[in-house]
């Protein structure tokens, strides 16, 4: 156990095997839901945490990132609600193709080309690597909290212990 000493909760977390084969590269997103605390994106090596990818500190909130290498990492946001992606340009780039209709709460995925996302009103979409597909038949009241995805497996679970289990044919 150790403490960031940073005035945020960690709201997503994500690690993935270095392309080098030495290591491992460990994300955490900081913020909190309706508060105004600090929001960032932390690089975790130890117990010690590097502020590095710069996230612009503008009333933005994050709230879940998945990334399989350094490469490109994608992060769910607010304000407005879609996706971002920090690239090998290591600027953050707005997904400025997907305007989900509600707030994104988790992001996972197999590969680049393989990625869900769920949120409020039960949404969720998958991205291909081109597109941005949405789901819209599943949206009722209440937002998806968890969310995991393995091989052709995608469960998600949320609001009044609702659960949706998808499969890829």
């Amino acid at each position: 156990f150790f403490d960031t000493g940073i005035r945020a909760s960690v709201l997503s977390i994500c690690g993935a095997p270095r392309l080098n084969g030495d290591g491992y590269d460990i994300f955490a997103a900081l913020g909190a839901i309706g508060e105004q605390t600090d929001q960032n994106i932390l690089r975790i090596e130890g117990t010690t945490f590097y502020p590095d990818l710069n996230w612009p500190q503008d009333g933005i909130h994050i709230y879940s990132l998945w990334f399989k290498n350094m490469n490109k990492i994608f992060v769910s946001k607010s304000n407005p609600n879609g996706i971002a992606t920090y690239g090998l340009d290591k600027k953050w780039t707005p997904d400025s193709s997907y305007s989900p209709p509600w707030l994104i709460r988790n992001l996972q995925g197999n590969d680049i080309n393989d990625i869900w996302a769920t949120g409020e009103h039960h949404y969720m979409a998958h991205f291909n690597g081109i597109h941005w597909k949405n789901f819209p038949e599943i949206e009722r009241f209440g937002p998806l909290y968890g969310m995991d995805v393995k091989g052709d497996i995608m469960v998600a679970g949320g609001y009044n212990a609702s659960l949706i289990i998808a499969k890829r044919k």
